[in-house]
């Protein structure tokens, strides 16, 4: 039974390492500020105004040559 669990155990681990390092890192992801601007623009229209605050901001995928440098 240990023998089995840490045969998975290294494969599993073995998996994570191969498929990290193949990782593609040119692009990157950043807050999609339509989508953000449409959704508080939307809330601003009603009667009832309330405060919008982002948990999980809408993202989009985008290319590094495309982002600003430091």
């Amino acid at each position: 039974m240990k023998k089995n669990t840490l045969l998975v155990g290294v494969a599993t681990l073995a998996l994570l390492l191969t498929g990290c390092s193949t990782l593609d890192q040119n692009y990157a992801y950043v807050v999609d500020q339509e989508q953000v601007n449409k959704a508080e623009n939307s809330q601003r229209q009603h009667r009832q105004v309330a405060h919008v605050v982002w948990v999980n901001p809408p993202l989009k995928k985008v290319s590094s040559a495309d982002l600003p440098k430091p």
